[in-house]
């Protein structure tokens, strides 16, 4: 008996930053550059489902697919696991507009993305997992999953996130729509930060102190617009630098970012991708970042990038993947 299609939605879930300067694995930030997920049921014989395994199909630019692809199916079987019943047999089209290994949160979308549509199949049993619970899975699946930008993947804006206990705490505020992100890429990546720039177990009262005061300034300042107090909240002097001539490279492109007109600028988790914060003033900024990296001899690329308060979301489709996505882009 010819089957048909019983499901089709898309999950899209934006780019998340985190480590913002002080800001160590407690707060995330949500982007406006997104990783989208089309699931389709797969066809069923006489109420049966068939015992294809979950399909996987790429339509990224880079044409092939990358090793987060492995996250989101484990992450999509979980919540099925936990509640005990057998995996739907689906067909998954990906559009990944976030870079791997780039500090924007690209393994943290494949997660979210995996379990947002694992509890799209489960709400129809009314078996759904809560956002709580959801981020709680989402750092059973990996070391290098944290809740701060699980929390900000899935809520938006700028999100803080405490465990205690299994127990999940957490919020996200939206920030003012001219506030945007440059992000600056070199072509190269420095790794991942856990296994090059350990972070000590003990700090002093000074260094405690000056840490929670600086996370308590960027949130006011972000509050209140008072963006000119940002720039001392974004400075790292909690984890050593990658290498001894890195700080330097560091240094000159993030006062570059400012004294264009930046607000604030750090680099992110990998230390290869600078984040500055700007609510103005955008190609005067990027064009400075650029020529500076240039005199440095640094290749890469600046990109603009709103900040995204909605979090991910789930919706209904009939169209292509491809057709959704140049709507959403236009």
């Amino acid at each position: 008996m010819k089957g048909t299609y019983v499901t089709a939605f898309i999950v899209r879930v934006p780019a998340t930053l985190a480590n913002l300067g002080s800001c160590f694995h407690c707060l995330g930030l949500a982007l406006s550059l997104y990783n989208t997920y089309r699931l389709e049921t797969l066809p069923s014989i006489s109420g049966q489902q068939t015992a294809l395994p979950i399909l996987i199909t790429n339509l990224g630019s880079q044409g092939y697919a990358p090793a987060s692809d492995d996250l989101f199916c484990r992450a999509f079987c979980l919540p099925f696991e936990r509640r005990g019943l057998s995996l739907p047999s689906v067909r998954v089209q990906m559009s990944l507009e976030i870079p791997d290994d780039s500090g924007l949160g690209s393994r943290t979308a494949a997660a979210v993305g995996g379990l947002l549509g694992a509890n799209r199949y489960l709400k129809k049993k009314q078996l759904a997992f809560d956002m709580d619970e959801l981020i709680l899975l989402a750092m059973e699946l990996a070391a290098d999953l944290h809740a701060d930008t699980v929390a900000a993947a899935l809520l938006g804006g700028l999100a803080v996130a405490v465990v205690q206990d299994r127990k999940v705490y957490t919020t996200a505020m939206p920030l003012p729509g001219e506030l945007k992100v440059i992000i600056f890429r070199p072509t190269f990546t420095m790794g991942r930060c856990e296994e090059q720039r350990p972070v000590s177990a003990w700090y002093s009262r000074t260094d405690a102190t000056s840490y929670t005061s600086r996370i308590a300034l960027l949130l006011s300042a972000l509050q209140t617009g008072q963006y000119h107090l940002l720039a001392s909240t974004m400075q790292d002097q909690l984890r050593p630098p990658f290498q001894p001539l890195w700080p330097l490279t560091v240094a000159a492109l993030t006062e570059e970012a400012m004294a264009a007109g930046a607000h604030g600028a750090c680099f992110l988790d990998h230390a290869s991708t600078l984040f500055a914060l700007a609510s103005h003033s955008y190609d005067r900024i990027i064009s400075a970042i650029q020529a500076r990296a240039h005199t440095l001899k640094l290749a890469g690329s600046c990109q603009l990038l709103p900040i995204e308060n909605r979090g991910a979301s789930t919706h209904p489709v009939s169209l292509s993947l491809p057709q959704v996505a140049h709507q959403r882009a236009v």
